[in-house]
């Protein structure tokens, strides 16, 4: 139902926000840190980085429609946000580089937010690649998605051979993440809930909108 939110998804959005946060509070002590201290450190890291990725997914799902305005509201925002953290932080500092004002003014083309960069690149050409999503078939678009995991997921994870070298932070990997909520939103995936007592008791439908 379009227009409409579910407050589970909502909840989900809060969650992801709070730990990106937490972790990039955490981050600033780790060079501070040892022992178990960074192992907790690198567990905090690894399961709250995943929160960037909810976000795209969840943009799948509700998929990106393109517009002249939004566009504009997009860019003016990150610009505005941008600027206005540069002023801050040389008025803490003192002092602004160069390079801190090119990247406040092109926060975008220098991927001085770099969600934001992508987000973008795939807002872009959002109607294209919906497009082709709603032309091919499931069988494809499995294949799709489980090519793209491969090299981009499996292949970094356990090999160390990354092809991309964006650390997972760039258009191939967020573009997997906007498939997978296309496909869970256009073949209406349920993912089952074992309960306590044994069994599939439930099944938890994502409705997303």
């Amino acid at each position: 139902m379009e227009g409409q939110r579910n407050s589970g998804v909502e909840l989900l959005r809060i969650i992801c926000m709070f730990g990106i946060i937490f972790m990039h509070t955490f981050g600033i002590f780790y060079d501070e840190v040892s022992g178990i201290y960074l192992m907790a450190g690198i567990a905090i890291n690894s399961l709250f980085n995943m929160g960037v990725s909810v976000f795209m997914l969840i943009s799948g799902y509700y998929e990106i429609h393109f517009s002249l305005k939004k566009l504009v509201r997009l860019e003016s925002t990150v610009l505005f946000y941008s600027v206005c953290g540069m002023l801050l932080q040389g008025a803490v500092c003192g002092e602004w580089s160069a390079g801190a004002v090119v990247k406040a003014f092109f926060p975008i083309s220098t991927r001085h937010y770099w969600y934001m960069s992508v987000y973008m690149i795939l807002f872009v050409f959002s109607g294209y690649i919906n497009g082709i999503l709603d032309k091919i078939n499931k069988k494809t678009f499995l294949t799709v998605i489980g090519l793209m995991l491969l090299f981009f997921s499996v292949m970094p994870t356990f090999t160390y051979f990354e092809i991309m070298g964006d650390n997972g932070k760039g258009v191939a990997n967020m573009l997997l993440m906007y498939l997978i909520g296309r496909y869970i939103r256009i073949y209406n995936v349920k993912i089952p809930i074992k309960n306590a007592g044994g069994g599939y008791a439930a099944l938890l439908r994502l409705r997303f909108c």
